[in-house]
C-alpha cells in the first residue's frame, strides 16, 4: 500500500462538498494525527501536501469548514497564521480582545455559575476571618487559587 493509499484508508470520503473526517488517531488538540515516514503530522497538512506539494515555511493550512478532523482538500487552503487568526475572529471562534471575550459562565472552561461566584464573594467578604479560600474551594469543588482569583477580580471580573 502506498503512503497515499494508507492515508486515504483512514478517511471517511463523502460527497466532494462535505467534510471528509479523519478516522485515524487524533492529537489532543482535536486535529487528525497521521504518520508520514514515521513522523507524526497533522492529517489536514498531509492531505494538502498529497494534493499540492510542500507547504512553504511560515504558511499554515486553513480549514474553510472549521472542522479540525476534515482532510477534504476542497476545504483546505494555504495562508498565514495572521490570516488564520483573522478568520477565527470573523467567524466568532475567538474573541478579538478583552472587551468581547466570553466571560463568566459563558467561558468554555467555566465550572461555576454567576450565582455561585456572587455567593463566594459575599461569603468571603462577610466571613473572611473564619472562612478561608481553601474552605470555599472545597465547598465549590474548585482550587483555592480559583477562589482567590474570584475575590480579587482576576477572573470573573465584576461588570459595572
Amino acid at each position: 500500500m502506498t503512503p497515499a493509499e494508507r492515508f486515504w484508508s483512514k478517511v471517511n470520503r463523502r460527497e466532494p462538498d462535505r467534510c471528509w473526517p479523519w478516522t485515524g488517531s487524533i492529537f489532543k488538540s482535536g486535529y487528525g494525527q497521521a504518520n508520514d515516514r514515521r513522523v507524526k503530522k497533522y492529517a489536514h497538512r498531509l492531505s494538502w501536501e498529497i494534493h499540492h506539494g510542500t507547504i512553504a515555511p511560515g504558511q499554515v493550512v486553513l480549514h474553510a469548514c472549521d472542522n479540525r478532523r476534515c482532510v477534504n482538500p476542497g476545504h483546505l487552503s494555504i495562508g498565514t497564521q495572521a490570516e488564520n487568526v483573522r478568520d477565527m475572529i470573523r467567524k466568532g471562534r475567538q474573541a478579538p480582545g478583552e472587551r468581547t471575550a466570553r466571560r463568566g459562565a459563558q467561558a468554555g472552561s467555566a465550572k461555576l455559575t454567576q450565582a455561585q461566584v456572587d455567593s463566594i464573594r459575599l461569603e468571603y467578604r462577610r466571613y473572611s476571618r473564619t472562612v478561608g479560600s481553601k474552605q470555599l474551594a472545597a465547598r465549590h469543588g474548585v482550587y483555592h487559587s480559583t477562589i482567590r482569583k474570584i475575590v480579587t477580580g482576576t477572573t470573573w471580573t465584576e461588570t459595572p
